[in-house]
């Protein structure tokens, strides 16, 4: 080989060298995609600072995060799925309305081996893991994130400018809620449009009104238990008597839940029956402090439960995606203590289970756990019956604007409990 010869030879091995080497740095680049429930702008501006603080410590790691109201999740999220897409990781209720629908089309990888593997069981209770994962008994689809519960978000201020003090039963609140009409404000704001806020109302009422294992047994597909009962129709009157009173926002039909959240924000209403995912947004208002306590009992006899009151959320992968072992990690971080410290000052009610909990970081959540030490677990119910989810929401937006009546309503709900509960569809 001549000289000339062997200049172009090693002059086409670096350019082969170099060809070669050029795209392993894209190829290096990977995208992780997470997609979670919950539109509340706190929320997703913290779940945005953990993706970036993961991407941090992994270069040429991006974590890109997309959210969704409620309705829209279930909406997008089974299409996506089913199509062979969505993200590789979400952040999804738990029940046939997302994890075990998802689970059981195959579309959820099974965590059970993992969970144990990464020491998620040692960090969080498995008995939340099992009722969230209650549709695959045996096998983890998804690990329970955060504990939710559902109660009145007030206004300190406006109560301390009207001597209103916190109520100890039912007959109080619904007296504070006439003095603020008396006085002008109006008393609860909902995001009736959405329907799902319009039905925390009257599922704090459903829990105080009956003993938790009748909901339990509904929750479960029991057929022993109905909701044509008296209790599960009082709640319902008393739902609409306060729609009809004026309790409730009279436009809520027409506010949906961010609507409804900024009323209360600004000061425009006094109270916002919520769950306690919208924290974020209420903590650290300058106008005006927010306190917190759970609707007080319809039947006082009764241990009191708080409806909604349970592990909800959890973390699951996708069962197509590319970056399987990428995806663990993500999931394995967001478990962690460094993230749940970090949802957990934010104002979370996170699943975790430090060795020392840490002190409330806010009064909101100092309420917030105080009212948790003395009301029991509740659930959402239609969770694990999709259709009477979507029944419930419906028919509860035709009560309020008076297209139904309660006994109807309750007759309606009972008849697609019978039809697509226990029938199994």
């Amino acid at each position: 080989m001549n000289t000339k010869s062997k200049f172009k030879f090693v002059l086409l091995a670096l350019l082969t060298l170099i060809l070669s080497v050029a795209p392993l740095g894209a190829q290096d680049e990977v995208t992780l995609t997470f997609w979670f429930e919950g539109d509340a702008p706190a929320a997703v501006a913290l779940f945005q600072e953990v993706a970036d603080d993961f991407a941090a410590e992994r270069p040429g790691v991006k974590v890109e995060i997309t959210s969704f109201g409620f309705d829209d999740f279930l909406r997008v999220m089974p299409l996506a799925l089913d199509g062979g897409e969505g993200p590789d990781v979400a952040y999804v209720p738990w029940g046939l309305q997302a994890l075990g629908r998802y689970a059981l089309a195959g579309h959820a990888v099974e965590l059970t081996e993992l969970a144990a593997e990464e020491g998620w069981l040692d960090r969080y209770e498995m008995s939340d893991i099992e009722l969230t994962n209650g549709l695959t008994p045996g096998q983890i689809y998804g690990i329970p994130f955060e504990n939710v519960t559902i109660g009145v978000f007030y206004n300190k201020e406006l109560f301390a400018e009207h001597g209103l003090e916190l109520p100890e039963t039912l007959a109080d609140f619904e007296a504070i809620m006439q003095a603020l009409l008396d006085a002008g404000i109006t008393p609860v704001s909902v995001g009736g449009r959405d329907s799902w806020p319009l039905a925390h109302v009257w599922l704090q009422l459903v829990h105080t009104a009956m003993p938790i294992e009748v909901i339990t047994g509904i929750e479960n597909n029991d057929p022993a238990y109905s909701l044509d009962t008296p209790e599960f129709l009082a709640a319902t009157q008393k739902t609409l008597e306060w729609a009809q009173a004026g309790y409730l926002d009279p436009n809520m039909l027409s506010t949906g839940f961010v609507d409804a959240n900024n009323l209360f924000i600004n000061g425009d209403v006094a109270m916002n029956i919520g769950g306690t995912w919208v924290m974020n947004d209420f903590a650290m208002l300058p106008e005006f402090q927010v306190g917190f306590f759970p609707t007080p009992q319809l039947d006082p006899d009764l241990p009191w439960h708080a409806g909604g009151k349970n592990p909800y959320n959890n973390l699951m992968i996708n069962s197509a995606t590319e970056h399987m072992d990428l995806a663990v990690e993500f999931v394995s971080y967001m478990l962690g203590e460094e993230a749940q410290t970090k949802f957990w000052n934010a104002g979370n009610i996170t699943a975790y289970q430090f060795d020392e909990m840490p002190p409330p970081s806010t009064p909101l959540l100092a309420d917030v756990a105080h009212a948790n030490s003395y009301t029991g677990f509740g659930y959402n119910i239609g969770v694990t019956c999709s259709a009477l989810n979507l029944a419930t929401w419906r028919t509860l937006q035709e009560l309020v604007g008076e297209d139904t009546t309660p006994g109807e309503l309750v007759a309606t709900n009972q008849q697609v409990y019978e039809e697509d509960c226990l029938s199994g569809e």
